[in-house]
């Protein structure tokens, strides 16, 4: 099968402004990218649950085996997402094929 192509005519000064107004989004993009810094999240128990699907207890038997990494304010927990993707990376078993 054979493609329909188009042609579109355009100006040089329209095509001219179109590219310089391109390469102003790609500078600007770049600019951004070097300088985000990702914030960390901070799970709470019940937002690592729903998470991992799990229930409260085997979080809580994961963290007293020393497991999963966590921080405490008070009486609440709080896991980074450095503590569960280190949590992941300890517990995860290849595939046997």
């Amino acid at each position: 099968m054979t493609e329909k192509k188009e042609m579109l005519l355009i100006e040089k000064t329209q095509w001219e402004s179109l590219v310089s107004k391109v390469r102003d989004l790609i500078q600007q993009v770049s600019i951004l990218k070097e300088s985000y810094v990702p914030k960390s999240q901070y799970y709470t128990n019940k937002e690592l649950r729903i998470l991992l699907g799990v229930e409260e207890k085997l979080i809580r038997k994961y963290r007293e085996q020393g497991l999963l990494a966590y921080s405490k304010i008070g009486d609440k927990y709080w896991y980074s997402q450095q503590d569960v993707s280190n949590f992941l990376e300890k517990t995860h078993y290849g595939s046997f094929t």
